[in-house]
């Protein structure tokens, strides 16, 4: 056979401690005592750190992250240099949603305490924080008056009605920071006869806003909590003039018939612009924030009203005894499992969702019988920039953007509904667009500066050059353009008929553009309320006690939500749940002052464990085992037929059987393919993974000479545990393609699978940038048809085969995709670990999972867990051993035929005898049958993995050469 039975050389490291252990003495000196200053890039800025340490400790963490976004990077910077100084360690966990800033941070202080003398793996060793849960949680009771659960624009509105009418309360939010899905935000907040509205000469009503709401929903609001909405909105407006929250800057968004949507006066994103303002008035207040607390459960008395709430801490496992509760815990666009059960046609769509946004607080309210309304009406926004879930503001299109396909055109009035711009792009061919704007919006509108930093943007001096960065025809696009100006200056658009966003034409270089296609943005559905924020039940009757606001609601946004409606939800129905809560907890109007309530105390942190030095030592030596896998197998020698099929492609010069990961760096080193690019690394060494994450993209596209000198670490510890090196025992994915292509979708896979999965996949270069990148966006999309079809869709080929002038596609190693649809890891929840890394036990006696990576046929410990299922072990080895003798002898078989295609394939080309149409005909079947043939061939478990797949590629394989060969013989009379 020519790989080694069932070898799968997998990249996962799974380390259990089963004891507690002393922790070791520190070194003498640690430090050399000074301040130390390092940088890094960070989302939108360079993180600057300034570290202080004595001989032993480190004493400060100085972090100025002051460009990142406030409600999220900065926030990160303040966490984690407590987190830091608290472990005496740089490598923490990064804070969720905010993982950019919190990798600059990480790797800037790394740089510091190195320049101070540092050894970061003694750090590690001796961390003092904990890592682990040591077990169940000590209890926690704290009685108050009202919980409010969830700090995101509605929860922190809440807060401060509750807090200024003197109440006491709790304000819990499960994220490490504040904010939800209210970050997201970017456009403004609708309000109508504001007065903004009249001293800018704006006319309005509350009527228009209500029917231009109800419209847009297609007619499935409520119309008395739509009423509501509109009503309050001036109010809510003066509301946040009160507490420095200032939106004047009135502009044009999509369904609305006059400019209403108000924004921050410098047009920054309204999200965190309210969000920063929210959490400055309550640190005015005095109001402190339970981070990393989450709800779990709502508690109710003997007659139904609620007197309760359980959650889970960091430290404590709480009860809170109340009179009141406020949801305010968002949506659930973040949560595919559950946005999936209503709309399974969603599944593997991008979501600009924050993390936080599951669904928690919808599915306690159902606990206790709460009805849910519109749950199945989720909305998708038109411009969300792909690989980063970055939603494009709407401010853009109302402030004068047009959209374009690929062809350079304009194909629909980019002010529409969200729904309707949405389902006009996905109509469009590769289901995306382009967002064209100039410099004169950019320069009015702070929005676009974030995106510029991000580098989801292209520029250029002239419309023609904007053509050529994006493929487009240069000619086509330069006459959208004057066409659209001309629309402008007439304030006519003839073909879509936009009458908004038309206050300045695209004339100013230079000119920009973002790739943007449709994503989950905005769940509509949600528990049932009242237009005094009650919670109703399924037998139409009020939970007492229960109020909810914001995207945890249904019925105020129908089928559609309008752009602005959302910030003006949770500022209106946050402030009304308040109110109502505040007048009904004990049957009295709300006062008008009160005593602030004593602040609880932090709560005492508890210990937990890091993976123990013994551990450690053993899995190095078991990784340094994996030198012996020194075997070198030449398939071109094995298998001659190879050359011919892969004419024209590297590995038609060579192609050999892989020693593994000790080897990686000096294979490609020396291998006879051609690499000029440096993303053929990508795979071979740490240490580019580091770069990418640290330069950006970019790097795949460097010349291979130029980075390959700095690649010094082969594949080891930081692959599959990132900064953590596996000191804490966690998996992680270092590799940002993985998160680019897959999101929340990486969810659906084991970490003992994703981690091993990095790696051994289907992957492409783009050929846009030459980024490494996975093929589908889902576990579902994982199949060789799904893959192909992708493919196909983008016109992707690897290269043209000389001769037959197939544009052929190579496959790499699809080991993941094959695994994932087997019987072991579909039907028992086995990961590569399970059958490649065999558990041990150190001399004092902690189980661990060896990092020598071996075939679980040659290994006792694995053979003896096999016999459970497959008997005895020669039963089990009788039986791979068949599969992979049958798998590789039709590899041979359809293999040979393959190649006869290809000579037959390029005779026909050659001769003249068949017209262009019919040979394209035979060249789509020949690139299909290499590609059956080639997603079987390369993947290295030879059918052990999944010999029903492998067998189905072959005869898929076979069945196309042969289809291909007799219409070849048919159009030549054979």
């Amino acid at each position: 056979m020519k790989k080694l039975i069932c070898l799968l050389l997998a990249m996962t490291v799974m380390l259990f401690a089963a004891s507690a252990w002393a922790e070791p003495a520190p070194a003498e000196t640690l430090f050399t005592p000074g301040t130390y200053q390092a940088e890094a890039q960070g989302m939108l800025s360079t993180v600057k750190v300034w570290v202080t340490v004595d001989e032993q400790e480190i004493i400060a963490v100085l972090i100025d992250a002051t460009d990142e976004t406030e409600t999220l990077g900065g926030v990160a910077a303040g966490m984690l240099s407590a987190a830091i100084r608290d472990a005496q360690t740089p490598n923490v966990d990064t804070i969720s949603g905010a993982t950019v800033t919190s990798k600059a941070v990480i790797q800037a202080v790394t740089e510091a305490l190195v320049a101070a003398g540092a050894d970061i793996d003694v750090l590690d060793a001796n961390r003092r924080d904990a890592g682990g849960d040591s077990g169940a949680k000590p209890e926690k009771t704290i009685d108050t008056e009202i919980v409010i659960i969830g700090a995101g624009g509605a929860g922190m509105t809440a807060a401060i009605m509750v807090k200024q009418a003197g109440k006491d309360f709790v304000l819990l939010e499960k994220m490490p920071y504040a904010g939800g899905n209210t970050t997201k935000a970017t456009g403004g907040m609708n309000a109508a006869e504001t007065h903004y509205q009249k001293e800018q000469g704006i006319e309005d009503s509350v009527a228009l806003f209500v029917q231009d709401t109800i419209t847009g929903g297609h007619d499935l609001n409520d119309p008395a909590l739509v009423e509501v909405m509109a009503k309050e909105s001036s109010n809510a407006i003066d509301w946040l003039d009160s507490i420095g929250a200032e939106l004047p800057k009135i502009s044009f968004s999509g369904g609305a018939s006059v400019n209403r949507i108000h924004a921050p006066a410098d047009g920054s994103g309204v999200g965190e612009f309210l969000v920063e303002r929210f959490s400055a008035k309550l640190d005015e207040l005095g109001v402190e924030i339970m981070y990393n607390t989450a709800a779990t459960e709502l508690l109710t008395d003997a007659e139904g009203r609620i007197c309760g709430v359980k959650a889970e801490g960091k430290d404590y496992a709480y009860t809170f005894n109340c009179k009141a509760v406020i949801l305010a815990t968002g949506g659930f666009g973040a949560n595919e499992e559950m946005y999936t059960q209503y709309r399974p046609d969603l599944k593997g769509t991008v979501t600009t969702n924050a993390p936080g946004a599951t669904g928690d607080g919808i599915v306690m309210a159902q606990a206790l019988g709460a009805d849910l309304v519109d749950i199945e009406q989720i909305q998708l926004h038109p411009t969300v920039e792909q690989s980063t879930s970055m939603l494009i503001t709407e401010s853009v299109r109302g402030d004068g953007a047009i959209l374009v396909n690929q062809s350079g055109k304009r194909f629909t009035n980019e002010l529409l509904t969200r729904d309707a711009v949405s389902a006009a792009e996905l109509e469009q061919e590769g289901h995306y667009a382009y967002i064209i704007f100039d410099q004169n919006l950019r320069d009015h509108l702070k929005a676009v500066e974030k995106y510029v930093k991000t580098g989801i943007t292209v520029q250029a001096d002239t419309i023609e050059g904007l053509a050529e960065l994006i493929s487009v025809d240069p000619a086509v696009l330069a006459k959208t353009l004057a066409d659209w100006n001309e629309c402008v200056k007439n304030q006519e658009d003839p073909e879509f008929g936009r009458t908004t966003g038309m206050n300045a034409d695209l004339t100013t270089a230079p000119y920009y553009a973002i790739k943007i296609a449709p994503g989950i943005h905005h769940t509509m559905g949600g528990v049932k309320i009242d237009t005094s924020a009650h919670v109703i039940n399924t037998e139409g009757n009020v939970i007492p006690g229960l109020y909810a606001a914001g995207e945890v609601t249904g019925g105020v946004h129908g089928g559609n939500r309008l752009g602005g409606n959302a910030v003006a939800d949770i500022v209106i129905f946050g402030r009304i749940a308040a109110e109502t809560a505040l007048s009904e907890m004990d049957g009295t109007a709300v006062p008008e002052t009160a005593e602030e309530p004593a602040a609880e105390p932090e709560p005492a942190k508890e210990e937990t464990a890091q993976v123990p030095p013994s551990v450690i030592s053993r899995v190095a030596v078991t990784m340094g085992q994996n030198s012996e896998n020194n075997i070198v197998t030449s398939y071109l020698e094995q298998d001659p037929y190879l050359t011919n099929i892969y004419e024209g492609y590297g590995f038609a010069k060579d192609y050999g059987s892989a020693r593994g990961h000790t080897y990686t760096l000096e294979d490609v080193s020396k291998t006879l393919r051609p690499h000029a690019k440096a993303n053929c690394i990508t795979c071979k060494t740490d240490d580019f993974a580091r770069l990418v994450n640290t330069e950006g993209i970019e790097v795949y596209s460097r010349a291979f000479d130029d980075v390959f000198p700095q690649m010094k670490n082969t594949i080891s510890c930081y692959t599959c545990h990132g900064d953590g090196m596996g000191m804490d025992g966690q998996l992680t994915v270092s590799h940002s393609y993985v998160n680019t292509a897959l999101g929340n979708a990486a969810a659906e896979i084991a970490p003992a699978i994703l981690a091993c999965g990095q790696c051994h996949i289907e992957y492409y270069f783009t050929p846009s940038d030459s980024e490494t990148m996975m093929p589908y966006h889902s576990k579902a999309e994982m199949t060789p048809e799904a893959i192909l079809a992708y493919y196909d869709a983008m016109g992707f080929y690897d290269w043209e085969q000389p001769g037959t002038g197939t544009k052929m596609l190579k496959a790499q190693h699809p080991e993941m995709e094959t695994v994932l649809a087997g019987k072991h890891a579909a039907n028992f929840s086995m990961t590569c670990a399970d059958c490649h890394m065999p558990r041990e036990t150190t001399d004092d006696g902690i189980e661990y999972s060896s990092h020598y990576f071996v075939s679980p046929l040659t290994n006792e410990t694995l053979l003896n867990s096999c016999t459970k299922c497959h008997g005895t072990a020669e039963n089990l080895i009788s039986l791979v051993q068949n599969v992979q003798v049958k798998v590789t002898a039709r590899e041979t078989e359809v293999g040979n035929k393959l190649s006869a295609l290809k000579d037959k394939l390029t005779e026909a080309a050659a001769g003249g005898k068949l017209s262009e149409e019919q040979l394209e005909a035979v060249r789509k079947l020949h690139r299909e049958a290499q590609w059956y043939f080639d997603f079987c061939y390369v993947e290295n478990s030879e059918g052990a993995h999944n010999s029903s797949l492998s067998l189905t590629c072959l005869e898929t394989s076979e069945a196309k050469i042969d289809e291909a060969m007799a219409l070849i013989g048919e159009e030549q009379g054979v």
